[in-house]
């Protein structure tokens, strides 16, 4: 996930490059690119969501088979500390952890874009004084 992390920062730093020349492209193309991002953040979203799923079908289907597989009764917490150990299980909460630590990025992002389009305007505004 790092790889991918990396991958939007480089991104984000084209995204967001700024300066006489290009600035009135950068203007244009602003709205689209925040969109673009926040597709991205709902993306992760929906991906957590569909591991969390993802999750508790394994935590069932292990839990059930430590319960069958065992010749004694054992208690409900018990079955379920050991699915917790489950290789599927730990894999997947790395990828939750992942994703909610791209969503948390993501979410900044998404505030820095609204607040590029207030920058981008200043910057205008101050071409044209310099100009007049």
């Amino acid at each position: 996930m790092n790889e991918l992390l990396t991958k939007y920062i480089e991104q984000i730093k084209v995204d967001l490059e700024i300066n006489q020349i290009n600035i009135a492209s950068v203007a244009r193309n602003l709205p689209a690119r925040r969109h673009s991002w926040a597709a991205r953040l709902i993306e992760h979203k929906i991906k957590i969501s569909a591991l969390e799923k993802q999750k508790q079908k394994i935590l069932k289907d292990v839990s059930q088979k430590i319960a069958d597989n065992s010749p004694v009764s054992i208690n409900a917490k018990i079955i379920s500390n050991a699915a917790e150990q489950n290789d599927q299980i730990q894999k997947i909460n790395e990828e939750i952890i992942d994703n909610k630590n791209i969503v948390e990025f993501l979410e900044q992002v998404q505030r820095n874009f609204f607040s590029a389009t207030y920058d981008v305007k200043n910057v205008i505004d101050i071409m044209k004084l310099e100009q007049s």
